[in-house]
């Protein structure tokens, strides 16, 4: 993994587990920006599962025998 993936990938962990603990410790918001707050929230879900998925799934695995074949 190359240095902007990392920091991406860091940042989009970070946000859900904030998210999560703003949720998880009951935090509240103005009713008008609850529902953008909770579409955000949906996508950066998102974004942490595909990030998930392509570091301990097959797209990975796909990477690294690529990369195997470049050498």
């Amino acid at each position: 993994m190359n240095k902007g993936q990392v920091i991406i990938g860091s940042i989009t962990t970070l946000g859900f587990i904030g998210l999560s603990a703003f949720y998880f410790f009951g935090g509240s918001v103005s009713p008008m920006v609850e529902k953008p707050l909770l579409l955000v929230t949906g996508c950066w879900i998102t974004n942490f599962t595909t990030i998930i998925n392509w570091l301990f799934g097959s797209s990975k695995s796909s990477a690294d025998k690529t990369a195997m074949l470049v050498k």
